[in-house]
């Protein structure tokens, strides 16, 4: 779509990996086969994430966090991406399913029902057009 490529960053913050993880994968494809974009991905399926404790060390040395999880991977994309799913400026895929992004009915059948909802595949892609074109005016 344009000369620069756009680095996106998916999170999954969902604790299951389910219907969430591969909505998001299936987002970061898309935005690959049709922007090709660099992607990278985060899932919270079996990571070891602290709680912030308001220590200041993050702010008082300007760099890193005094636990050595597995955010540092994520503070890390947060500084590398260019858009984020479903985080920074909000940019939705209509008025209708999609406010802040795709809505999915998996049926509890995590991704298998995920890939079945054809109405949260549109919206997901119909999302995730609208973020790669907000991007590549805001990069302009």
């Amino acid at each position: 779509m344009g000369e620069e490529n756009i680095k996106l960053f998916g999170i999954s913050g969902s604790p299951r990996k389910a219907s969430t993880d591969h909505i998001v994968r299936e987002a970061l494809r898309h935005a690959g086969e049709m922007y090709s974009a660099e992607t990278e991905y985060f899932s919270a399926v079996g990571k070891k994430i602290n709680f912030c404790i308001h220590c200041d060390y993050c702010i008082k040395n300007k760099k890193g966090c005094v636990h050595n999880d597995d955010m540092q991977f994520v503070y890390e994309n947060l500084k590398w991406a260019d858009a984020l799913i479903n985080e920074a400026i909000p940019v939705g895929g209509g008025s209708f399913g999609a406010n802040l992004g795709g809505a999915f009915w998996s049926k509890d059948r995590g991704a298998e029902g995920a890939k079945d909802d054809e109405e949260g595949l549109k919206s997901m892609r119909k999302t995730v057009d609208r973020l790669m074109k907000t991007t590549l005016m805001l990069k302009k």
